[in-house]
């Protein structure tokens, strides 16, 4: 039983994970897949059209997000029950889950836990839910050992509960880069992927780009999120507001025309758990700028060098280069990408199911 609540409202990075996962396990014939839901806000139609396109049955309780996690943080109580029932393994995707047995917790990155202040609301609010439901036995999910590491020591709990599956990387449909260059209006721009939150490092972008030419543009894709307010600031005081793109409805196939047309891909973020557009931008053949932070240390390096996570200074000097001279993923980087698949990652979760289901 997975929480596909992920999948409800804006395509973020958990909506893909969730996404990719279920659809990867429900193509198994040696597992049996079901999904909860929990949210005040979704429309009922939205949910029958998402329990539709995965063809799973969703149980869903209509209490507030919010609400749910600080009871899982107060009680063990098994509240919302009737949701999991029969399961023989619960995964929660995003951060927490129902009290009780045999439980797997996604925490795509540890930002929650320890840097809250960049967090919402909503997501601060599942700290103390993850935390309860660790010293309750629950068994933890992270994309790479180094986050594996860094959450057996903040959360105090056993390494052995501590499970690293990466995420897969969707092969994007080919996209048209023509198409995205009248969009953009512009024949070369940096594009930039994800929410406004404050751990993506976007406030650096306005800056660097006045070290680029007057003719390149900077395109901001994806939900808007808590610093919106600080990046639209940016943009304003970097002069550059007439070479800002601010696209918030991104699907899957304006994301690959995105990609297919843009000059490089930039991504200043401060902290991952995985990292994903830079994965996905190096396999469409876009050239990346990016931090050294999730697995892209992994995965990118050495071939794609990564600069310092938080150094405004070097992601600009770096981005410059890679306008002039935009290089795309060397085939080591690309082999190593291609192993990423959702098949595979599927694959190791079932390997993680049974260790918690005997434990």
């Amino acid at each position: 039983m997975l929480d596909v609540t992920p999948l409800l409202g804006s395509p973020t990075g958990m909506h893909q994970l969730t996404k990719g996962l279920v659809e990867a396990l429900a193509d198994r014939s040696d597992v049996s897949v079901a999904g909860y839901a929990v949210s005040a806000r979704a429309p009922r139609r939205e949910m029958i059209a998402v329990a539709s396109r995965l063809g799973l049955v969703v149980r869903r309780s209509r209490l507030p997000a919010r609400l749910c996690h600080l009871g899982w943080s107060l009680s063990d109580r098994p509240a919302l029950s009737h949701l999991v029932r029969d399961a023989d393994i619960v995964h929660g995707t995003n951060y927490s889950a129902p009290p009780g047995l045999h439980r797997l917790i996604t925490a795509p990155d540890l930002t929650p836990v320890t840097h809250p202040q960049w967090c919402s609301p909503a997501v601060r609010g599942t700290a103390d839910a993850l935390r309860r439901a660790v010293r309750r036995g629950a068994h933890l999910h992270v994309t790479t050992q180094e986050e594996a590491g860094r959450a057996a020591e903040v959360l105090d709990m056993p390494r052995e509960r501590v499970h690293v599956v990466p995420v897969g990387i969707r092969a994007a449909p080919p996209g048209d880069g023509a198409a995205a260059r009248r969009l953009v209006g512009s024949e070369r721009f940096v594009l930039t992927l994800g929410a406004t939150e404050p751990r993506k490092g976007l406030t650096c972008l306005p800056p660097a780009m006045a070290r680029l030419p007057a003719d390149v543009r900077l395109v901001v894709a994806g939900p808007r999120g808590r610093h919106e307010a600080v990046l639209e600031a940016a943009v304003e005081s970097g002069g550059i507001s007439k070479r800002f793109v601010r696209l918030t409805e991104v699907d899957e196939a304006r994301k690959a025309d995105l990609l297919a047309g843009a000059t490089v891909l930039a991504y200043p973020s401060l902290l991952e758990g995985f990292g994903m557009p830079p994965l996905e931008a190096a396999a469409a053949g876009t050239a990346v700028v990016a931090t050294a932070v999730g697995a892209l240390t992994q995965i990118l390096e050495p071939e794609v060098s990564l600069v310092p996570a938080g150094d405004a200074e070097a992601f600009a000097e770096r981005l410059a280069e890679a306008v002039a001279e935009p290089l795309p993923a060397p085939p080591p980087v690309l082999a190593r990408i291609a192993e990423l698949t959702w098949a595979a990652a599927a694959e190791q979760f079932l390997g993680v199911y049974g260790v918690i289901a005997s434990s």
